[in-house]
């Protein structure tokens, strides 16, 4: 799947390679899938098939984890209608132990994974004073600066505004190639969501 947001690339990474995610990752990576326009049916079809490559059958799925998808999408408990969860939040929402990955990556790596993570996903195009800025950011506790120095970094010519406030505006902005601009807004997010979709639902 095309997502380029650090912070959820990390939880779909470990969804794909380890076939779970602890609560607070579910809810996370959850609610941007959710932001991306999938449907309940989609989501659950997706967290179906990576839980049950490893171990989980598809009963321990449904009485387990289904309901925390449909919650997500308010058919269940008090059927709030949640939202994504704002790079704000994911920031002071911190994982707790080593087998967590919900959170910033900007935040909770120490300077050499994120500096070893940087040069293993993005070699091709970061350079040294790239890394420093970026380092240097998150030395000084300003994670979302960060988050927007890697965008410029993956999209020179890219539209920043909302990068660094919202994942689903980073996925937004990085998803959109140049040739999309003579569209109109809801054609652009149907043919993102369409794109989305098959990806998130491929065996």
């Amino acid at each position: 799947m095309c997502i380029r947001d650090r912070c959820m690339r990390e939880l779909y990474d470990h969804l794909k390679a380890e076939s779970h995610l602890k609560h607070y990752g579910r809810l996370q990576l959850g609610l941007f899938i959710k932001g991306l326009g999938l449907s309940l049916d989609d989501s659950l079809k997706v967290w179906r098939r990576e839980f049950t490559k490893k171990g989980v059958t598809g009963q321990e799925f449904d009485k387990k984890y289904a309901y925390n998808v449909r919650h997500m999408y308010g058919k269940e408990g008090k059927r709030a209608d949640y939202n994504p969860w704002s790079c704000t939040k994911i920031i002071q929402n911190n994982p707790t132990n080593e087998k967590e990955h919900h959170g910033c990556p900007f935040k909770v790596y120490s300077m050499s994974k994120l500096e070893q993570v940087l040069k293993r996903k993005y070699a091709s195009v970061i350079n040294g004073d790239d890394m420093r800025n970026i380092l240097k950011l998150k030395s000084e506790k300003h994670f979302q600066l960060a988050c927007r120095k890697m965008f410029e970094v993956q999209h020179p010519n890219g539209d920043i505004e909302g990068v660094g406030v919202h994942p689903n505006q980073y996925f937004n902005k990085s998803f959109l190639p140049v040739s999309y601009t003579h569209l109109t807004l809801p054609t652009i997010y149907s043919v993102q969501i369409s794109v989305v979709a098959v990806s998130l639902k491929k065996k």
